[in-house]
């Protein structure tokens, strides 16, 4: 989710217990909000978590760097809300996938327990986008181009809403409006 703190926007974690309480061995309170730009007052939105087998927390969504410029965003936490550090150096992950001027949005997450690597699909622009990511957060350059792969429709301007994966094959499907794109 989303939150907003002293005019600065935020993604909101919670971590809720079996019988429907907040977990306070999360973050002390079970509840987390986490500024994506350091300080910036961009507008940010989480959309999607996974678990990784370790218990360390992905979460992913986009963030506004400027502009018409919204980027994709990913966190790691550690199991008790602590930024994992050993992802990206922060913890915090931002980058754009298709240019620094199109409205690209994370919006589904996979967390593979075999390798440990990390399937993200969004929105890229007028086309749906995958990355996978190496556990530390680089991208994962035996995968599309650099880590990195979009697709387009003819005529059409898809977004990103479910992802799946098996041994063999990526998923991913969305809504597509007809005549809004050309890609």
């Amino acid at each position: 989710g989303t939150t907003e703190e002293d005019d600065v926007w935020k993604f909101a974690i919670l971590r809720i217990t079996q019988d429907g309480t907040l977990d306070n061995t999360f973050n002390n309170t079970g509840k987390l909000t986490v500024n994506m730009q350091n300080n910036s007052n961009g507008y940010t939105q989480a959309n999607d978590a996974a678990l990784q087998t370790d218990g360390k927390i992905l979460v992913c969504g986009y963030s506004d760097v400027g502009g018409e410029d919204d980027d994709w965003a990913i966190l790691r936490l550690n199991p008790d809300g602590t930024l994992d550090n050993t992802f990206d150096g922060d913890g915090r992950l931002i980058f754009g996938i298709i240019n620094n001027t199109s409205e690209d949005e994370a919006m589904a997450m996979i967390y593979d327990t075999i390798s440990h690597k990390i399937t993200v699909a969004g929105d890229a622009h007028t086309k749906m986008g995958l990355v996978r990511l190496n556990p530390n957060g680089t991208l994962d350059n035996t995968f599309g181009n650099n880590g990195k792969v979009t697709a387009g429709i003819p005529n059409y301007s898809p977004k990103t809403r479910g992802l799946i994966q098996n041994n063999e094959s990526i998923w991913v499907c969305g809504p597509a409006w007809y005549g809004l794109a050309n890609s």
